[in-house]
């Protein structure tokens, strides 16, 4: 019997709708890059006002990804709709369908890591090994009840788009033993996966640590690797950093090498530490296990199989290679989180009725409340604030002076919730000693 296959736009559709819908209910504060190295800046560039943090005056970020953001605010601009809703919301429309395009390769991934694999009994509640097109299905329902990618997902963080990123690349590179696909195919999809992979670099430079060790893979043990290094690999590389190199030429006025300068500060200089260190196993015995929750042990017996050991690998370098910071954060394991669920979910096909009906039944009860709770109510006054203070603004009820914000630094977002140009603003600033704040001395914010 010819194995079923879903039509992908039904199923990327299906996803957007999903993820929009996600987008709304999400009104809980997280962490402040989500606004300050993203909308804010895109706000800044579109309507001439707004605040760039000290990042951007020292070159530490890429323009590139604000300027995803910017379009639609330029759109709105230009035929006058650029009101407060639609700079609070068109961002998270647009990341939204980011993340329905993060979904859709955790289910060609699936597919492509599990193909070949065929049940070992015809009855469906038998045991065996999953069909691909079941396991792609399973693996895209685990994508989207995740409270994790329910929770954050649908944020503007680079962390984000350089998932949605990678988990395309991954669903592209030319894994050993994924499909049954001739060179030729390979041959096509490994610059496709390239680019992706390049281009998730330039939105967050560390990504460069998630892909180094399967750079250094494929070099090894490709027959055509002359072809992959030279033709491939750093032509392509090349042209990312030129692009982004440009774009950042036009904006920040001044050449600046943002992947080189992100480098210094937070690897030679230690910087990433000033916003929190944490114990060196924190990934292993915290940070991962959080956010993979009942997903994890799914994946690990999935990957039993020595043959099927990709999904671990690609989650093991991850989270040892963010490992070796100082600074840790849930977000930063978003990469992570692809390869687990398409496991997980190759795991979930592969299980008689009745086992699969526990699990779900389990995934559903573990993940639906954190995603809810976490999503709309934790933390939700710092973000339903900036509303009553645009009524206020409105109704004339602020002081002349405008508003002036006494709480720890960035834990607002900022004039993409209060659209008002004629509004002054003004928060206590946090910049890092040497950035803003004389060495020495105590920032406002302390």
């Amino acid at each position: 019997m010819k194995a079923e296959t879903t039509d992908l736009r039904t199923v990327f559709a299906a996803c957007v709708l999903f993820r929009v819908v996600n987008a709304l209910c999400v009104r809980t504060f997280f962490s402040a890059d989500e606004y300050w190295q993203s909308v804010e800046v895109a706000h800044k560039l579109v309507f001439g006002y707004g605040h760039l943090t000290w990042e951007w005056t020292h070159g530490l970020r890429g323009y590139l990804h604000p300027l995803i953001f910017a379009i639609p605010y330029k759109i709105a601009q230009t035929i006058g709709l650029d009101s407060t809703a639609v700079t609070v919301w068109s961002p998270r429309i647009v990341q939204a369908v980011i993340a329905a395009a993060g979904d859709v390769h955790v289910y060609k991934l699936a597919h492509r890591w599990f193909a070949g694999a065929k049940r070992k009994a015809k009855d469906e509640k038998s045991e065996g090994a999953a069909s691909p097109d079941a396991a792609a299905r399973w693996a895209l329902f685990c994508s989207l009840a995740c409270w994790f990618n329910f929770f954050c997902a649908v944020r503007t963080f680079s962390n984000c788009t350089e998932a949605a990123l990678t988990v395309a690349a991954l669903a592209y590179w030319p894994w050993t033993g994924a499909a049954s696909e001739n060179d030729d195919v390979k041959n096509v999809n490994r610059p496709l996966s390239l680019a992706l992979a390049a281009a998730s670099c330039v939105v967050r430079p560390a990504a460069a640590l998630y892909w180094l060790p399967m750079f250094v893979e494929e070099s090894v043990k490709s027959v055509s690797r002359v072809r992959f290094i030279l033709k491939e690999a750093l032509p392509i590389g090349a042209a990312a950093l030129a692009i982004s190199t440009c774009v950042d030429r036009v904006f920040y006025g001044r050449w600046e090498i943002v992947p080189w300068n992100f480098f210094r500060f937070n690897a030679l200089d230690g910087g990433g530490a000033l916003y929190g260190s944490h114990p060196w196993h924190w990934n292993l015995t915290q940070g991962y296990p959080a956010i993979a929750t009942v997903f994890l042990p799914l994946a690990a017996i999935a990957c039993r199989d020595k043959k099927r050991w990709a999904p671990l690998a690609v989650v093991g370098w991850t989270v040892l290679g963010y490992s070796v910071p100082a600074h840790k954060e849930f977000r930063f394991l978003l990469p992570a989180l692809a390869p687990t669920l398409a496991a997980a979910g190759a795991q979930l096909a592969s299980f008689s009725c009745r086992k699969r009906v526990a699990a779900v039944a389990l995934i559903l009860l573990t993940q639906i409340p954190a995603a809810l709770y976490l999503s709309l109510r934790h933390q939700s006054g710092t973000v339903s604030v900036m509303s009553v203070l645009t009524a206020a603004v409105d109704a004339g009820e602020t002081h002349s002076a405008g508003i002036l914000s006494l709480t720890p630094c960035h834990q607002h977002p900022w004039t993409t919730h209060v659209h008002r140009p004629n509004v002054g603003m003004r928060f206590l600033r946090c910049d890092p000693p040497g950035f803003g704040t004389p060495k020495g001395e105590l920032d406002e914010a302390d």
